[in-house]
């Protein structure tokens, strides 16, 4: 037991964000607190649970941060558009894959409401499919960057549709929020000014989703550039006795 209690001690003084604890604050903290050793891409934070949330101090390895776009591909006037799918909209596609597994899994034996509800959700369905016969839905995993020694995450940040994975070994310091959020804890409300700036530093969903599309401009602009102004001025084709004979000897071994 003395020796975790050091540990945690130990991974607390690395941390500049708490020189302001007393020790009585610090024997509490040290408590409360666990250190957490994750493989690599084990998902270590993926779900804000409120002020039982636990805040995540990166104390060694790197984190990735995995945006997930869920993207509708539309044909309006002939062109390809592409439309971010909003956060309701997206919960309704994600009870569309569940009830096609529910189908399979539900027995004769099974209560009827149960089967009335899975009815009502497939005749919503059929509403959706009928008003977009022609979408198409794509999901796009986005690595927005990376967290290493003495990141925080899950201090009530934006993590919509987002994950924290471990791109290699790492090992956390884990704290409750509702106890980082107590008055005591929380001087000049230091955490709430920290999850702004995170929210300000790492883009949003809609910020990504736009690079995403500047991406596709660019990458369309190349291949039509490449199309109309090399390929169609190759009228002489190089053959394989254009090659020099040198190029062309195979050494005899």
């Amino acid at each position: 037991m003395q020796k975790i209690l050091n540990e945690k001690k130990k991974a607390f003084r690395a941390l500049d964000y708490f020189e302001f604890l007393n020790e009585d604050q610090l024997s509490h903290a040290c408590k409360i607190c666990s250190l957490r050793q994750f493989n690599p891409l084990d998902t270590i934070y993926s779900r804000d649970e409120g002020t039982l949330t636990n805040v995540h101090f990166v104390l060694s390895g790197e984190c990735v941060i995995l945006q997930c776009l869920h993207i509708r591909v539309v044909q309006k006037n002939g062109k390809t558009v592409h439309e971010l799918v909003d956060t309701s909209e997206n919960e309704f596609l994600h009870t569309k894959s569940d009830l096609s597994t529910n189908k399979k899994t539900v027995k004769s034996s099974e209560s009827e409401d149960v089967i009335s509800k899975n009815e009502s959700e497939a005749g919503d369905l059929k509403k959706l499919s009928e008003r977009r016969p022609s979408d198409n839905y794509e999901s796009h995993f986005i690595d927005v960057g990376s967290i290493t020694f003495g990141g925080i995450f899950g201090l009530g940040e934006h993590i919509q549709h987002r994950v924290i994975m471990a791109r290699n070994t790492v090992q956390c310091l884990l704290l409750p929020r509702f106890f980082l959020m107590d008055k005591e804890q929380n001087p000049g409300n230091i955490w709430q000014r920290r999850s702004v700036y995170l929210d300000v530093i790492i883009p949003s969903r809609e910020a990504l989703f736009d690079d995403f599309l500047r991406n596709l401009k660019w990458k369309k602009f190349k291949n039509d550039f490449v199309k109309n102004n090399v390929l169609s001025n190759s009228t002489d084709i190089a053959r394989h006795d254009d090659i020099p004979i040198l190029c062309r000897i195979e050494e005899n071994r």
